[in-house]
């Protein structure tokens, strides 16, 4: 019985190649641009969850950006543990792992990035959605969509935009 061996990358997750895809290719593997990609990456890469004392050192901050980005991009569809494991040339531990520490970093800069608005721009976004039917409404999404896994049972019909699909 041999030991287990170790995984090796996969040549097109290296960091170089990666950054070096057309904007389409990067975009289909990590679900962002370049430019937002090292945004993210910039503001997270000096956490301390990403520092590690161990003898079974983690991926590069960027491989475990890149694959919680694909992951989380194909909003369940096609992005199995298995599959992200095979594609990165890793466990599917790793994949866990990797996933969280991003996920975790990420939440912890949540109210740095998403702000409620104070009153004075309250009181502008409300004056402002009355006069397009929603009094009252302070806040809102950009128009992304969310894939819902059923319709909802009250007022299902107003989530159903496209091919009986529910968001």
């Amino acid at each position: 019985m041999t030991g287990r061996q170790p995984y090796g990358f996969h040549e097109e997750y290296n960091f170089g190649t990666l950054l070096g895809m057309c904007d389409n290719d990067f975009k289909q593997v990590v679900c962002t641009t370049q430019g937002g990609f090292l945004h993210i990456y910039e503001m997270i890469q000096n956490s301390p969850l990403f520092k590690n004392q161990t003898n079974c050192p983690q991926l590069c901050v960027s491989l475990q950006l890149a694959l919680t980005s694909e992951q989380l991009g194909c909003n369940g569809k096609g992005a199995s543990l298995g599959f992200l494991a095979r594609s990165y040339g890793i466990s599917r531990g790793s994949v866990v792992s990797s996933s969280q520490r991003v996920i975790e970093v990420l939440l912890a800069l949540g109210p740095q990035l998403v702000k409620w608005p104070n009153e004075g721009r309250q009181s502008h976004i409300s004056a402002s959605m009355a006069g397009e039917g929603f009094p009252g409404c302070v806040g809102f999404l950009d128009g992304t969509t969310i894939p819902l896994f059923q319709r909802p049972g009250l007022d299902g019909e107003v989530f159903m935009i496209s091919k009986n699909n529910a968001h």
